[in-house]
């Protein structure tokens, strides 16, 4: 896939997050108001992830299907996401949406690999659970 965006004129940054230090989030929240934008408690390479994701066009994730869900490491990453959004909730469409931060976000695209025990209801569990919306 690399190839052929590549060769399409895409420039194509692919960050292999099992080589990097992806730690937990753990709900400081200083993030939103000491450190907008960044986090203010964990010195890893997330902050690498932040700033591909938020000046990426598109993010594609890619995960094994484990237990029914995406990986550890992929909720982990997802999870230190969240300084790119306010602290602030909105209604939309009748659900409850962070404010974004930024005027712009990448298309989100999650590639899952299920293994032999993934069914119909595990696929849409990560559909929903895995969803970053901006709105």
């Amino acid at each position: 896939m690399e190839t052929e965006l590549e060769s399409s004129d895409h420039t194509v940054n692919n960050l292999q997050l099992r080589d990097m230090d992806i730690r937990y989030c753990i709900g400081y929240f200083g993030c939103w108001i000491k450190t907008p934008g960044e986090c203010s408690n964990t010195a890893d390479d997330t902050k690498v992830v932040r700033r591909e994701y938020i000046n990426s066009d598109l993010v594609i994730f890619a995960s094994p299907v484990m237990v029914g869900f995406t990986s550890t490491l992929l909720k982990r990453t997802h999870d230190n996401l969240l300084p790119l959004l306010m602290p602030y909730i909105r209604l939309y469409e009748g659900e409850s949406h962070h404010v974004p931060r930024y005027d712009k976000y990448p298309l989100i695209s999650l590639l899952i690999q299920p293994d032999g025990k993934t069914d119909a209801e595990d696929i849409e569990i990560i559909e929903v659970a895995d969803a970053i919306t901006c709105v």
